[in-house]
């Protein structure tokens, strides 16, 4: 019941930031999974540059010949010029980088304004009840104590949520995205 009422009054006027938080998060891992197959079939093109056969290609939990595999699945029609394969692959790692360190930092920002946004609402709830207190409560409170309720720890009430919450969504997309790499 507690954790409703607090999710219901400092999370849920944030939904729609929280959604596209979770989105762009969603949207950098699946963009960052690329990396390793970008990188794989760009070694295997640097390999074929300096006249490495292709391997053939194996069956299952072999990551050894991910690029070979990943390049006869993709049948790049101009494979008669690796140079061109390479500098093209070598681009596109470039653009991949920047398009998940850029979704990486919206989602970033995103989170920032959702923490000072929910720790404004902690904040107004803490003075709201700290006003209807009786003036006998501050005789008994240290005033250093007071401040420090109003301040550190409305603020870091919401601190650890968000990012345990995103990288517990990180953490997962990668482990199915890197399995399915083994497949």
């Amino acid at each position: 019941p507690m954790l409703r009422r607090l999710l219901r009054s400092y999370a849920r006027p944030f939904w729609r930031e929280l959604v596209a938080t979770i989105a762009l998060s969603c949207a950098a891992n699946a963009i960052a999974l690329l990396s390793p197959a970008i990188v794989a079939v760009g070694l295997s093109v640097l390999g074929r540059l300096m006249g490495a056969e292709a391997s053939q290609a194996g069956t299952g939990l072999d990551l050894n010949d991910l690029g070979d595999r990943l390049l006869n699945r993709l049948a790049l029609p101009m494979i008669d010029n690796p140079t061109f394969v390479f500098a093209l692959l070598a681009a596109v790692y470039v653009g991949q980088a920047v398009s998940v360190a850029g979704l990486n930092y919206s989602s970033s920002i995103l989170s920032l304004r959702i923490l000072t946004m929910a720790g404004q609402r902690v904040q107004r709830d803490l003075l709201l009840r700290l006003f209807s207190l009786p003036l006998s409560y501050f005789h008994r409170e240290r005033t250093g104590d007071l401040l420090s309720r109003m301040t550190l720890d409305a603020h870091e009430t919401g601190r650890g949520v968000g990012p345990l919450v995103r990288n517990a969504l990180n953490s997962g997309l990668q482990v199915v995205g890197y399995t399915i790499y083994l497949v």
